[in-house]
């Protein structure tokens, strides 16, 4: 008779709940498990939506990663065409001051800042070497600008 029991307990329960709140312990029950539901839909919902922002962060995220990609490539091609371009302008200048085997003060500083610029952007030994030739070069004349003007130029 403990079956009996229980289902005695059970229906009291029920009663008591109806008398102080309006509601059978199977109702109250139900409208648990309805809450329940609500609760887990609205999280179900919620997960979506983040889901959803967090892939179109891992998009932007890509997206950028290309653009960076490409810019950094673009940036290597701009330095190397501006390494070339300095090269050229050391080996032909070069060139020029050891035919002529002179070189005026005002050449000269035009050269070395020139290299300073092709060694800033890494360039190589064939560089140097110019550079070196040039600086042995005997200096004949202060050239377009006197020595004075060039040491104020670099003071500033």
């Amino acid at each position: 008779m403990p079956n009996n029991h229980w289902l005695n307990f059970i229906g009291d329960v029920n009663t008591l709940l109806i008398a102080f709140f309006g509601v059978s312990l199977t109702r109250g029950i139900g409208q648990l498990i309805q809450y329940l539901f609500k609760i887990v839909k609205e999280k179900e919902k919620e997960n979506k939506q983040n889901k959803e922002a967090f892939d179109r962060m891992i998009d932007h995220d890509e997206r950028q990663e290309s653009r960076l990609t490409k810019l950094e490539s673009s940036q290597e091609l701009i330095v190397n065409s501006q390494l070339a371009a300095l090269h050229n302008q050391i080996f032909n200048k070069a060139n020029e001051y050891i035919r002529r085997d002179s070189i005026t003060m005002t050449e000269l500083d035009n050269f070395n800042t020139v290299y300073e610029a092709y060694k800033a952007l890494g360039g190589n030994g064939t560089g140097h070497k110019l550079h070196e030739k040039v600086n042995a070069i005997t200096i004949k004349g202060e050239g377009l600008l006197t020595k004075e003007e060039i040491t104020d130029e670099i003071t500033k």
